[in-house]
């Protein structure tokens, strides 16, 4: 019996970034991922030629960072399920990428390298949750990585809205199975996260277009970055790099790249949310949020 999924649109700057995105949507729609042959290539290689030729390749826009005042506007949002909330909210402290946190497909996910409940576990002498990452693009080999999750006083507490959710995830489901799921029980994916975040800056005013998943993780590493700014402070490059888990030669300028904070980059949410200026509804937005 064949499935049938949407093909996905081709992107990247190469053959293996569609492959690994075809992958992808193969896994959400199978639960499985397939070994990519010397035919799925040439295929793709033929289908790359003919999509440049009879297209105008667009410019790809910069992404902006996910930051605290855009889980500030957020949070007000009664109809996003609170689960999705502390999700974004746990991935923020910790600096995640989307793939370490949730599953690939809504019904299918391997606990072998999915986040499940029993990979979060508190700790009364930290004060903070013990996390164990078992899947990660830095982790290649799959040894795991773990972290202490602290508490912070910024962007509601992160272990409070997990203390939350974990209490409703332990009425209903096993500790050995994976950890974020929608309100209905299926388990949560990329394009959850994704439409949280485009329907914010819709509702913003933003081009939900350079808004995404990914921003959640640039975000961290931003905001950590202009804590030294703001006060004046050189960046400690090193905890940059320690705190997104970065490794080998490129791990610096990957840190950099990320904490970026310029003014074209700066200017996000904080900017839409200025109630000092011209506004053409922008009250209306906020009334609609508060």
């Amino acid at each position: 019996m064949w499935l049938h999924f949407t093909r996905p649109r081709l992107s990247g700057n190469s053959i293996r970034d569609y492959i690994s995105t075809f992958r992808r949507a193969h896994a959400r729609a199978t639960g499985y991922f397939y070994v990519v042959s010397p035919l799925l290539e040439d295929y793709c290689t033929r289908l790359h030629q003919h999509q440049v030729t009879s297209k105008s390749i667009s410019v790809r826009k910069p992404k902006q960072p996910v930051t605290k005042a855009f889980f500030r506007a957020l949070f007000p949002l009664q109809d996003v399920w609170f689960g999705f909330k502390a999700s974004m909210v746990f991935a923020f402290n910790a600096a995640l990428r989307i793939g370490e946190y949730v599953s690939a497909s809504v019904s299918f996910s391997p606990t072998e390298f999915t986040l499940c409940r029993s990979d979060v576990q508190w700790q009364d002498v930290d004060n903070g949750f013990a996390v164990r990452i078992k899947r990660s693009k830095s982790d290649p080999t799959f040894q795991g990585q773990s972290f202490t999750l602290m508490n912070t006083a910024d962007v509601n507490s992160p272990t409070s809205l997990l203390r939350r959710y974990l209490a409703w995830f332990d009425r209903s489901f096993p500790p050995n199975s994976p950890l974020f799921r929608r309100e209905n029980g299926e388990f949560m994916v990329r394009e959850d996260i994704d439409s949280v975040i485009k329907r914010l800056a819709r509702l913003l005013g933003l081009d939900p277009e350079v808004h995404s998943t990914h921003g959640i993780r640039y975000g961290a590493a931003f905001e950590l970055a202009e804590w030294y700014v703001s006060r004046g402070l050189p960046v400690d490059w090193n905890e940059i790099i320690s705190f997104g888990r970065w490794s080998g030669l490129s791990a610096g300028k990957l840190a950099r790249h990320y904490a970026n904070w310029s003014r074209r980059r700066a200017r996000n949410v904080a900017e839409a949310l200025r109630t000092d200026r011209p506004s053409d509804g922008l009250a209306t937005v906020l009334r609609r949020i508060n």
